[in-house]
């Protein structure tokens, strides 16, 4: 996950759909603001193509969230991510405890 200063963030997947994803990040990002995000996959040995969007909504951390992350963000995607909702799907669904 990068920013406007391409400071790079690391953060996890909450929620995904082709149009945006629900992250738990340790960065500080702001509404509005433009993000790039390399996606890698349970299993996966390789990154996806960098999909671009800006932050449209935070949301209040879980008490179990807090210990680690610093915020819970939504992204929305510039353009709809079909495909890679579809892999990210299929991800969670063969990688489920």
């Amino acid at each position: 996950l990068a920013g406007n200063a391409d400071r790079a963030r690391v953060a996890i997947t909450r929620d995904a759909s082709e149009t945006g994803l629900l992250l738990l990040t340790r960065g500080h990002l702001e509404i509005g603001q433009s993000v790039t995000v390399r996606v890698l996959l349970p299993g996966d040995a390789v990154q996806h193509a960098p999909v671009t969007g800006h932050v449209v909504r935070r949301e209040v951390l879980s008490s179990a969230e807090v210990d680690f992350w610093n915020e819970k963000v939504a992204l929305q995607f510039d353009a709809p991510e079909a495909e890679l909702a579809r892999e990210m799907l299929n991800a969670a669904v063969r990688y489920e405890p």
